[in-house]
């Protein structure tokens, strides 16, 4: 009957011990869920290859990937806003010039951020010459940095904090490394021509007919499977120039633009070259109010990296 007793005592403590376990096994789930949102998210960074010539654009798309189960709360996911931060470093671990370009926005009473569900992402693209280098051929007409031949390496942090409560840690992206070398005799060529294009913008007699001779030369570099590059540059990047000489296009100089841009995110629609052509259609779209040719534009691209980038962009307007 003791040796009963003893077993029976043990089973109790046995069982005691067990549910202390399993209630110290649910707090600690729950604290991990509870902080899950804060490590959830990823941010990574594309561009599209290694190895580009000097003078070709170096398309890049950074994606801040919510990967948990909540919704989190992030501060604005943009470059000019500080709160993603990028640097470009030279093999020696110098550090690329960058222009600067700052937004200040304002928000009143309390705020959180915005949401980003589980399985979302947001977007930022670019083309990094427009910050990051060097003067070059090209910074004084289409305001495009040169970048050298050399090794470097793209680096980015992004600092989801939205209110100075929130003690979220910096999200920090895997560095990608590049390659730029000089032009091959065929590059030169056509970077000579987009140079003696970008010539016209100097003087206000050339420059009224800059965007239709620099329509005339983008058109056959911009092929269903294959892009030019520097035909993606100047229908992007170059038409800001552009609009800041005073160049607006006309309804059929638009319609013909937006027409090369979407043939162009079609054929680079896996890469951030097409990602940045898809942006700028669906601009160009909006500005003309064609939004059932954006909802068709955008379904032909689903499944792709530029689909993803430009739904997320026209979804975006609010907060932008």
């Amino acid at each position: 009957m003791k040796q009963s007793g003893l077993i029976s005592s043990n089973l109790v403590l046995r069982g005691m011990l067990l549910a202390l376990s399993c209630i110290l096994l649910t707090n600690c789930r729950s604290l991990a869920s509870a902080e899950a949102p804060q490590q959830a998210l990823r941010l990574t960074i594309q561009i599209d290859t290694t190895e580009f010539f000097e003078g070709q654009p170096v398309f890049f798309v950074m994606e801040l990937a919510n990967v948990g189960l909540d919704t989190t709360w992030v501060a604005p996911f943009r470059i000019a806003t500080g709160d993603l931060h990028m640097s470009l470093v030279r093999s020696d671990g110098s550090v690329v010039p960058k222009r600067q370009t700052i937004v200040d926005e304002v928000v009143t009473g309390p705020w959180r951020g915005w949401p980003l569900p589980p399985g979302a992402s947001l977007y930022e693209t670019g083309d990094l010459q427009v910050a990051w280098g060097d003067n070059g051929p090209l910074n004084r007409t289409l305001f495009a940095l040169n970048l050298a031949p050399g090794s470097y390496e793209l680096q980015a942090s992004f600092n989801p904090n939205a209110s100075a409560e929130a003690s979220v840690a910096l999200i920090t992206a895997v560095p990608v490394a590049f390659q730029v070398r000089s032009r091959t005799l065929t590059e030169e060529t056509r970077y000579q021509e987009v140079v003696q294009l970008a010539s016209m913008l100097r003087g206000p007699t050339q420059r009224s007919g800059f965007l239709t001779a620099m329509l005339d030369w983008v058109q056959p570099k911009i092929g269903t499977s294959e892009v030019d590059p520097l035909a993606a540059f100047l229908i992007t990047s170059g038409l800001y120039v552009g609009g800041g000489a005073g160049l607006a296009p006309g309804p059929a100089l638009e319609e013909r633009i937006r027409t090369l841009q979407a043939i162009g995110a079609r054929a680079q629609a896996t890469r951030p070259m097409g990602a940045v052509l898809a942006i700028e259609a669906v601009k160009s779209a909006q500005r003309g109010s064609h939004s059932s040719w954006i909802l068709e534009f955008l379904d032909a691209l689903t499944g792709s990296l530029a689909g993803a980038v430009a739904s997320e962009f026209a979804s975006s307007q609010g907060r932008r």
